[in-house]
């Protein structure tokens, strides 16, 4: 049991705390883990009743129903010990102090974000026990017409929409001084947004947000020049996820300019080596930079990340560098789950350009030794043949009659292969549809590029 006494000092000590601004004393008021002794203790008070809270004079009473929220959360913490409960308690918690927060100033925000961090965390330890079946709630929610059924929000919707109004709390303060200002604290909100919009499939939602936050007057906190490391850490998360909308949108470069950012962050203010966010940075950087610039890592990039050296520099990687078709299909496929999780599919796909260069280069080379035409001129059905010798292994290769042979590609895709390198400054030349026929520049056929 407990008594009277304890109620009324937690209620003096939360009272306290929020005329002061002690945020850090705050937090620990409004915690899921006091500490075991402090939870025991205030799992047994009774719902405090408006004598309990007389002192607590705020505004529009929005931190009263703080109290009666936290005091739920430790009953469904250590008492009923229900996951579900904890959530949906901590949630209710949550709103009612992004209310409170709002004619405050951006003292409350770590109590805030420390509230938040204890709803994902729940949320991920609810997702390892009983993972919730997103397709289902999906198609439930795209099946429901009208009557009286309910429809069940999945706890991730509830965590987005909760992180959605903690970002406009933090996206619509217009403090000037920007010291003082709850923006500060932008990224952790948008950098959790994108990445739990990405895992429920609301991609256009994410894409949204970033418009408004680009369209917006205030500029955010900068990344790199910032002091604040919180700033810096949920800006890397910020600044991945917003690569990834743009790597779906096939803006390549833009997508390769911001993971590179985040890795400059990474490199400039914490010594490490080798972490896993770095890794996960790496999986879509490293294609980005073979697509934009044609640029291979060097073996230092392998060295700590071993799914790196086996994805890339042992098969997909190997396979361009060989101008191996068939091999690289092989990988392609074989990766096929790794790639669609990562949204890398279309890109890696895309790297089949360099295979073509590679061949189209090989053709070029052999039949100058052989005979070099004077005006560069080269027939489709050299580069043809090399396409179709790269796409077969070696018993498919065996089996070939050339005097009797129905190729797997016609000139017609040859045309295009050569057509989209002239276009992308690959090769330069110009082709003729009717003769069939490409003429390289007699300068620079193959320019560099990067």
């Amino acid at each position: 049991m407990y008594n009277s006494n304890q109620l009324a000092n937690y209620i003096q000590t939360f009272t306290q705390a929020i005329r002061t601004k002690d945020c850090e004393k705050f937090k620990l008021c409004i915690t899921l883990n006091p500490g075991k002794e402090e939870a025991e203790i205030r799992s047994k008070f009774n719902e405090p009743n408006e004598i309990d809270l007389y002192d607590i004079k705020d505004d529009k009473e929005r931190f009263k129903p703080i109290i009666s929220n936290h005091l739920k959360v430790i009953k469904s913490v250590y008492i009923t010990k229900s996951l579900d409960a904890t959530f949906q308690n901590l949630n209710e918690l949550i709103l009612n102090l992004i209310r409170a927060s709002e004619l405050e100033s951006n003292w409350i925000m770590p109590a805030l974000i420390s509230s938040f961090n204890e709803l994902i965390q729940v949320y991920k330890v609810q997702e390892v026990r009983e993972p919730e079946d997103l397709d289902s709630i999906m198609e439930s929610d795209m099946d429901f017409v009208g009557g009286n059924q309910t429809i069940k929000k999945s706890n991730l919707e509830t965590l987005i929409n909760t992180l959605r109004k903690g970002f406009n709390l933090s996206f619509n303060d217009k403090n000037i001084d920007f010291s003082k200002s709850k923006r500060n604290d932008i990224y952790f909100f948008l950098g959790y947004l994108m990445k739990y919009c990405f895992k429920m499939r609301k991609n256009e939602f994410a894409k949204s947000m970033l418009k408004v936050v680009k369209g917006a007057q205030q500029p955010l906190p900068n990344i790199k020049q910032s002091k604040s490391i919180e700033v810096k850490k949920y800006g890397i998360i910020y600044l991945y996820y917003q690569s990834l909308i743009l790597l779906d949108d096939q803006k390549y470069l833009e997508s390769e300019n911001l993971l590179k950012e985040a890795l400059d962050v990474i490199y400039l203010n914490y010594k490490v080596k080798k972490c896993k966010q770095i890794q996960q940075i790496y999986l879509i950087y490293l294609p980005l930079r073979l697509y934009n610039h044609g640029k291979l890592p060097s073996k230092q990039v392998y060295k700590n990340y071993p799914i790196l050296r086996i994805l890339y520099h042992d098969n997909i990687f190997k396979a361009i560098k060989q101008g191996n078709l068939n091999n690289f299909d092989n990988v392609v496929y074989k990766f096929r789950n790794i790639l669609l999780k990562h949204h890398l599919y279309i890109l890696t796909e895309s790297l089949k350009q360099y295979i073509y260069l590679k061949l189209i280069k090989k053709v070029f080379q052999f039949t100058n030794e052989l005979e070099p035409p004077p005006d560069n001129k080269k027939s489709f059905s050299g580069f043809q043949l090399a396409i179709e010798l790269s796409s077969l292994n070696e018993e498919q290769i065996k089996k070939i009659d050339f005097s009797n042979h129905n190729y797997n590609i016609d000139t017609n895709e040859v045309e295009c292969i050569l057509a989209n390198l002239i276009t992308k400054d690959r090769i330069r030349a110009y082709m003729s549809h009717s003769q069939k026929s490409i003429v390289f520049s007699k300068k620079i056929p193959f320019p560099a590029f990067g």
